[in-house]
């Protein structure tokens, strides 16, 4: 854990308010309740979790195209031969509302 952590962490095990241990280590009052909310559950708050992406769906036929030219390939010619394939026809976002 950083010392940055730490610090917030101990400013607000101070005072046990989100919004004057932000105050007092500089940062946001959400940043100090995520620290908090991570330290109860025993995660380590400087670690990220990796996040999805939309060509994760893909990834094993853009690997394929890209077996198949022994890495020559380009992104056009990927994204060409991925429309046949139905790399452009993604799942629905979520709607904003």
């Amino acid at each position: 854990m950083s010392e940055e952590i730490k610090e917030i962490l101990a400013a607000y095990d101070l005072t046990g308010s989100y919004r004057k241990a932000a105050e007092l280590a500089g940062c946001d009052h959400h940043t100090v309740r995520r620290y908090v909310q991570l330290r109860g559950t025993g995660i380590d708050p400087a670690v990220r979790l990796p996040r999805t992406k939309l060509i994760d769906l893909y990834m094993p036929t853009v690997e394929e195209l890209i077996e198949a030219s022994h890495g020559r390939i380009g992104a056009r010619a990927v994204a060409g031969d991925g429309a046949q394939a139905g790399i452009h026809e993604h799942p629905p976002t979520r709607a904003l509302e």
